[in-house]
Order: structure tokens, then sequence, then C-alpha cells
């Protein structure tokens, strides 16, 4: 017996990450009123495009985002969101530089979060990674 209907199906998937870094001429120290630069880089390790990525930066008391390029997002507790959705084929990868300034009456240790997410029209959450999975059928 032979099946000429057969069908298969691929499931390609991006495998997305994201590295945030301080910029290379920014210093181990900070100081109030100094301004602070990241470089957030968001690579797709997978095998095929992902489309409408978004790009968001999870900041502590302390620091001011200082950024055009970037947005409060509306209705969330320090929370930027990079102003353009990404697209990325396999293997491209986009850095996207982020700057903030530190609050005259920070102290302590600040760190902050970067995550990346398909736009659902909710904030990323920081716990889980993205799925970007499409289904081809042959």
């Amino acid at each position: 017996m032979h099946d000429d209907d057969e069908t298969i199906v691929l499931i390609a998937k991006a495998n997305i990450d994201l590295i945030k870094s301080k910029a290379p001429s920014q210093g181990d120290t900070v100081s109030p009123g100094d301004i602070v630069n990241y470089i957030i880089t968001v690579r797709n390790r997978g095998n095929t495009s992902v489309d409408n990525l978004i790009v968001e930066d999870h900041f502590p008391l302390g620091l001011q985002l200082n950024d055009s390029n970037w947005t409060l997002v509306s209705g969330a507790t320090r929370v930027a969101r990079f102003n353009t959705n990404l697209s990325l084929n396999a293997g491209d990868q986009r850095q996207i530089p982020i700057q903030f300034k530190v609050a005259q009456d920070a102290s302590g240790l600040l760190r902050n979060l970067a995550v990346v997410c398909e736009d659902d029209g909710s904030i990323c959450d920081p716990e889980t990674p993205p799925t970007c999975e499409d289904s081809e059928e042959e």
C-alpha cells in the first residue's frame, strides 16, 4: 500500500536570546547625575525568521530613562519598551543601545533586566522565555 497523501509537518523554531551589557565606554561605578549606557543584543539562533518582537527594560528605582528611542510602558512601573518591534532572520542579531540617568537619591547596587517577547499586547514576563514557533506543511 502506498499513501501519496502523506502530510509532513516541519516545525521551524526561532531561538531568541538576549544579552545585556554595559557599553564599552561605560565605567564600573556611577554617581548620582551620571549617565549609564547599555547595549542590548537580541539574537535569533533558530532556523526560521521571527517577526513582531518587543524588547523591554525593567529598571530599578534609582535609574531614570534618558533615551528617546525607548518609551515608558503605560500602566507599568519602571518598564521601558524599545520604540520599534524587531524582525530577525535565522542567524541575525540586532544591537540596541539604551541610556539611563542615575537619580540624585540613588544609592547601593542598581540592577536592571532586559527581556524580549512576542508582541501580544501585554508586558513581557521576565520569567517566561519567548515562544516563537511556526508550522509549515508540505
